[in-house]
């Protein structure tokens, strides 16, 4: 018994930051609410960026100030992922960095920031995987 608490104690943990990515992807979502405008520029540059796995993104207007955003979610790693960005984004001659973020929580749930700039537009990546489940929240601003 002391096994299977344990073992639903871990689990209910990442039930819960995935949960919390999912609040974050709403409040992106509740566009024109509060905050900046997607502008034709910001979604210029946001077709310019090939999304993961050829996956269909809408891009909204970000809540937190000017660009877009959108909610990526995929079956792959985290590093697959960010390989995947980090790739096209230097291609394109972008400067980037990825930072892990140290979380306590069970094993096997990452959480990672990738920052992309060129001249003065950015792109944003906040990424939770867990378990080959990746869910991540990507703003551009142009």
């Amino acid at each position: 018994m002391a096994a299977g608490a344990s073992t639903r104690r871990p689990l209910a943990l990442v039930i819960l930051g995935l949960a919390v990515v999912a609040v974050v992807a709403i409040v992106l979502f509740s566009a024109g609410k509060s905050g900046g405008s997607c502008s034709v520029e910001d979604l210029q540059l946001a077709q310019q960026i090939p999304p993961y796995g050829g996956a269909q993104l809408e891009y909204f207007d970000d809540p937190e100030g000017p660009g877009c955003a959108t909610q990526l979610e995929a079956q792959a790693s985290a590093t697959e992922v960010l390989d995947h960005y980090e790739t096209v984004l230097e291609d394109e001659g972008w400067e980037v960095s990825i930072q892990d973020v140290p979380v306590e929580s069970p094993g096997g749930l990452t959480v990672a920031d990738l920052v992309a700039v060129r001249g003065e537009s950015d792109v944003t990546i906040a990424l939770e995987s867990f378990d080959g489940q990746v869910s991540a929240a990507i703003r551009v601003d142009a």
